[in-house]
């Protein structure tokens, strides 16, 4: 894990760990989700290049407001700024991502999550994915429609 992101300084996140109701252990592994994928380096750069495209970076948040498309992937912005409220988003995008990892494995929606036009959709499979898993139930990933059940009238051959 880069130990250069704040929010993995043991001194910076000791106390939160009560706030958040969080074991060190899952609160690292989840930010090593998030960090696995968006690397130190390129984060950074991307969150320069957008500072300087998009102006002020004072509002960012992991989901947008309703029918608002994103110019930009924000969860490498998130990693770049330090805040509680920050924190939050990211913590949650991680624990999302260690529970659709466990139920999927690795799919094209944790490729597609680190994208600007595929972010949005990307992101709501990973949601939708992760709670399904949560929930206890054993969800199936398929592209092929063929095999997903019926659930309208019966069709007539």
């Amino acid at each position: 894990m880069d130990q250069n992101h704040w929010f993995l300084s043991k001194g910076e996140y000791t106390p939160l760990l009560q706030r958040y109701a969080i074991t060190e252990e899952d609160y690292l592994a989840a930010l090593n989700e998030v960090t696995t994928l968006f690397l130190r380096e390129s984060s950074l750069e991307y969150f320069h290049a957008a500072s300087a495209e998009q102006g002020s970076l004072s509002h960012f948040d992991l989901l947008p407001y309703p029918n608002q498309r994103l110019p930009y992937n924000p969860v490498p912005i998130l990693l770049n700024i330090r805040g509680v409220g920050i924190l939050s988003q990211l913590l949650y995008l991680g624990l999302a991502l260690r529970d659709f990892k466990k139920a999927f494995g690795v799919t094209k929606a944790l490729r597609d999550v680190t994208s600007e036009d595929n972010y949005r959709g990307a992101l709501f499979e990973i949601e939708v994915g992760a709670q399904l898993a949560r929930s206890g139930l054993n969800p199936l990933l398929s592209r092929d429609v063929s095999r997903l059940p019926h659930c309208g009238p019966p069709v007539r051959h």
